[in-house]
């Protein structure tokens, strides 16, 4: 790993930024890794290649998974860890700026994070995982590399801006309101194998519930909790898929802690129950139903 930094300029509209980049690595997380429990001095932006885990910033916790980017802000404490069964692996980047740290906290509001929503997840995984892999091919200290290097490190601010501007214009879908029902959305999606309540959604993206259950019926035409269970669901058929695991753990996975309740629920939603899905699944698209319905997952 080198030591220096890159100098990178990146022009925004009525400001430019320059920034430090320190470091970039990419690591392949074994599940017992330990807790990385710290406060940095720098900024970080991690992307998930692969596998999930689980960022835990204060009281909250998120269980993130593959295409999705979380911030680390300078002097706040986070920590984070793999998941047991499926450990993440991930590209990141080390910030500074000369300019100090407000510059920062303004360059990652504007690519769609915050303090309190400290991730971004993206419907087009191909392209930005690209980028990030290509980033870190071209850290190896040669002047030209260098040069590519600060180019794929632009694309990747564009894309995270192009993606945070997808849900704060109030064209999209008709209404200012879409742009709460898809931060909920991406809430759950990142949270879905925690015990979630209705209310406690409410509380922690601070709408009521009336409200929650207005824009799931208005913009899906489901009930927030049926959207949960089923995402669970798509998401426990991708384990299926991918390895020869029992029922019971992998209901554990999804958020399930009761096996005949977890059947239940995927006979609901597949026609069929998780053995008879083992069996027959290589056609099958969990996540179509989230594609017709035009939904970040």
């Amino acid at each position: 790993m080198r030591n220096d930094c890159i100098n990178a300029k990146f022009d925004l509209p009525g400001k430019t930024y320059r920034i430090e980049i320190l470091k970039i690595g990419k690591e392949y997380c074994r599940p017992d890794k330990k807790h990385e429990s710290l406060v940095r001095s720098y900024y970080s932006i991690h992307f998930i290649l692969d596998g999930c885990g689980t960022l835990c910033v204060g009281d909250k916790k998120y269980v993130l998974g593959r295409g999705t980017a979380f911030a680390l802000y300078g002097g706040e404490q986070y920590d984070y860890y793999p998941d047991a069964y499926k450990p993440w692996s991930y590209v990141w980047i080390n910030f500074a700026s000369p300019q100090g740290n407000g510059d920062l906290d303004t360059l990652f509001d504007k690519c769609g994070f915050s303090k309190e929503k400290p991730y971004a997840i993206f419907n087009d995984y191909t392209q930005i995982a690209n980028n990030f892999l290509e980033l870190f091919n071209s850290y190896d200290g040669m002047y030209l590399q260098n040069l590519k290097c600060t180019g794929y490190c632009s694309l990747i601010l564009s894309q995270l801006i192009e993606a945070k501007n997808k849900y704060s214009s109030v064209e999209v879908k008709g209404s200012i309101s879409y742009k709460y029902f898809a931060d909920i959305i991406t809430y759950i999606n990142s949270n879905y194998r925690l015990n979630l309540t209705i209310g406690q959604i409410a509380s922690d993206m601070s709408v009521s519930e009336k409200q929650i259950y207005g824009m799931f019926k208005k913009f899906i035409n489901m009930t927030p909790n049926d959207y949960i269970n089923r995402y669970r669901i798509s998401n426990a058929c991708i384990f299926f898929k991918q390895r020869n695991i029992s029922v019971e753990d992998v209901a554990l996975m999804v958020g399930i802690d009761n096996p005949k309740y977890f059947t239940r629920l995927f006979n609901k939603w597949k026609g069929m129950s998780p053995r008879e899905y083992k069996n027959n699944c290589d056609d099958d698209d969990p996540f179509l139903w989230l594609k017709e319905k035009n939904i970040n997952y």
